[in-house]
């Protein structure tokens, strides 16, 4: 089948705000629909979390016990759709020239699950990153964050269990 992926981005500058040399806002909503999907009756696609194939007569007892229970994860829609935003400070020269700028960004996947290999969005899924960057003269920087993942329906979020601090240090020449 054909898609059809579509996104617009938001950018605003928005000046000197809470003590910052600039505050800087990006939004961007994106969605894709996959033309003429086939009926989940007709033909089933993997989505993540949706280990339906089928399987040895017999073990289903052991399915169950592994999965916790019967599993709930919904297939692929034919549409889904979600959204980022963005947030990032800018402080010159905070202390003996060195810059500071601290970030957070949001993810929100909305409503609809795209199929394998896709997993642009899974729904209800969401992740949140706080950072904070430092420079000095533009040869030294540092870099520490916090990222989280949330969300999704049943299973479907394979991330959720996969929250990540990151630091980092660097020189140019």
């Amino acid at each position: 089948s054909d898609t059809v992926q579509a996104q617009v981005t938001f950018t605003h500058l928005f000046g000197p705000m809470f003590g910052a040399s600039q505050v800087t806002g990006l939004l961007e909503v994106g969605g894709i629909n996959i033309n003429d999907m086939p009926d989940e009756d007709v033909l089933r696609l993997n989505g993540p979390g949706t280990g339906r194939n089928g399987g040895i007569a017999g073990k289903e007892g052991l399915e169950l016990v592994v999965q916790d229970g019967v599993e709930t994860n919904p297939f692929p829609t034919e549409f889904a759709w979600g959204y980022r935003a963005v947030a990032k400070l800018e402080y010159n020269n905070v202390f003996a020239g060195i810059n500071m700028s601290p970030r957070i960004v949001f993810s929100h996947d909305v409503e609809g699950i795209t199929p394998d290999p896709l997993f642009l969005f899974i729904e209800d899924r969401k992740s949140i990153s706080f950072g904070i960057d430092f420079d000095y003269q533009s040869r030294w920087a540092a870099s520490f964050g916090y990222n989280a993942f949330f969300g999704g329906v049943g299973t479907t979020n394979q991330m959720e269990d996969r929250d990540f601090i990151s630091f980092s240090v660097k020189y140019s020449i």
